[in-house]
This record gives C-alpha cells, sequence and structure tokens, in this order.
C-alpha cells in the first residue's frame, strides 16, 4: 500500500514536472513577448506615417 501510494505521488510530480517551464524557457517566452510588443508598435506607428 505504501509503495503504491509512493509510486502514485512520484508519477503526479513528474507529470507536473514535465509540463513545467525551466527558467531559461520562461525568460525565452518573456523576451519573445516583449519583441513581438515592440514590433507592433514599430508597424503601428509606420501605418500612422504612411495615411
Amino acid at each position: 500500500m505504501a509503495k503504491w501510494k509512493a509510486d502514485t505521488e512520484f508519477d503526479k510530480y513528474k507529470e507536473r514536472s514535465l509540463n513545467a517551464l525551466s527558467p531559461v524557457e520562461a525568460h525565452f517566452l518573456e523576451s519573445f513577448d516583449k519583441e513581438q510588443e515592440k514590433l507592433r508598435k514599430q508597424a503601428t506607428s509606420r501605418q500612422r506615417k504612411v495615411k
């Protein structure tokens, strides 16, 4: 019974940790989002200049 419980809990932990982002991945996504926003702002300002 105790072994089954330990195995079950470990499997739950393993599943959660596989879905979690590493610090490097999280930083990459933050940087990517910031760059996208910067590019959107540039595109918007260029569209305003063209009109």
